[in-house]
């Protein structure tokens, strides 16, 4: 069953071109991780960027449910099959203006280990999040970046033997998360403001 939340952006969904994102939640035991890729550094939008899988809305789609499943596939190679939809999380707005709404799912790492296989062609490389940094979250961004929120927030982890950041709309969809999961109590910038621009 997915659990949606009541506020939505849908208002605008009409009037900005739409998307979707896929929190991939690693069940592990006892511990749970989240699956963040790494974007290929030949793509248009936010080359290099670490997020979650995800893309634009196609008409074929039907809906944005049906479009993450789609982009988690093709990014991930993990069917709609092998997974739990969870929790749908309000829409947000992204500086490239558009809609992404955001799905949170669960697989168990039997099935995640045995079908995952990042597509060369749209990621260069994946990490598991450990749930539990999601409180090393902290606000502002990396040096070198461009805030589009307010509050903005940030999180470095390392992977491959190399620092990481994760900064922008997915650094505040795990804020977000961290809201749902740990209690936490960080504003969320949606991106309304950025409408206006």
């Amino acid at each position: 069953m997915l659990i949606t939340t009541q506020h939505t952006l849908s208002d605008s969904a009409t009037i900005y071109p739409q998307a979707a994102a896929v929190v991939l939640l690693i069940v592990r035991g006892r511990e749970q991780h989240l699956l963040l890729t790494k974007r290929s550094a030949t793509l248009r939008v936010c080359p290099n960027d670490w997020c979650f899988p995800g893309g634009k809305h196609d008409t074929a789609d039907g809906d944005l449910l049906a479009t993450a499943w789609r982009e988690l596939y093709e990014e991930t190679h993990l069917s709609a099959a092998l997974c739990q939809p969870m929790l749908q999380l309000d829409d947000f707005f992204m500086a490239q203006r558009c809609l992404v709404r955001p799905y949170v799912m669960s697989i168990n790492e039997a099935h995640f280990l045995h079908h995952f296989q990042p597509q060369e062609n749209e990621l260069s490389d994946s990490h598991l999040l450990p749930l539990t940094d999601l409180d090393n979250i902290v606000a502002g961004t990396p040096a070198g970046t461009t805030l589009t929120r307010d509050p903005a927030y940030q999180l470095s982890f390392w992977c491959s033997g190399q620092h990481h950041w994760i900064w922008g709309l997915t650094a505040t969809l795990l804020a977000c998360l961290a809201n749902i999961l740990n209690q936490r109590n960080f504003p969320i910038d949606k991106g309304k403001t950025l409408q206006l621009r």
